[in-house]
């Protein structure tokens, strides 16, 4: 099992480089939420929602019409795995520990080499930090670096906590997951999950 987890991990950075090397722009992604309540698979399940809402914000200020099946191609690319700190390697803000139990996302996204975009996506989130982090939403921070050289490291970086089995393969999220869920609501989304939250898990 731990052989097959790497041969995974492998298999998304080698698709990372290769869309890097086709001209694509690649960005490794931090996602650092408010106190979640619930159980794990609530928690689990917010953090995943948000991951969904930012990609489908996102989306339509990358491709004009998200819902063609032409712009299926040129669609950007997010993959997410949850993370905890390794507290004799981390660096982190105590208040970044102690909130969820430093629980949180890691992800790479790939952005198109043609996009509705005329900034990188880092400066795109800085710019626009009132668009994607909202006081209704759990996000309080979305931290956006290039990835410049070794994207296979930099994936793998993301996924230790898939490699080390504090996360299963089923955790990860990769996005978009159907054409038909490029542009869902995700108010609908968190609707679902608040109907699905009064359910004894």
């Amino acid at each position: 099992m731990q052989y097959a987890t790497k041969d995974i991990i492998k298999a998304y950075g080698d698709m990372v480089e290769d869309r890097i090397r086709q001209g694509w722009d690649g960005y490794l992604l931090t996602f650092m939420f408010r106190q979640l309540s619930g159980s794990d698979w609530s928690v689990s399940r917010q953090m995943e929602l948000e991951a969904e809402r930012i990609y489908a914000t996102l989306v339509t200020r990358v491709v004009r019409k998200p819902k063609s099946e032409k712009q299926i191609p040129q669609l950007p690319i997010m993959l997410c795995c949850p993370d905890f700190p390794v507290f004799k390697h981390t660096k982190s803000n105590l208040a970044d520990i102690a909130i969820n139990d430093g629980r949180h996302l890691h992800g790479a996204s790939l952005m198109p080499p043609t996009s509705r975009l005329r900034v990188s996506l880092t400066d795109h989130i800085a710019q626009h930090q009132d668009l994607y982090m909202r006081p209704e939403f759990p996000l309080i921070r979305l931290d956006v670096r290039p990835i410049l050289h070794d994207a296979g490291y930099v994936v793998g970086y993301g996924y230790k906590a898939l490699q080390s089995g504090r996360a299963s393969g089923d955790s990860v999220i990769i996005l978009p997951r159907s054409h038909s869920e490029v542009t869902d609501s995700p108010a609908a989304g968190w609707r679902g999950l608040y109907s699905e939250m009064r359910v004894d898990r």
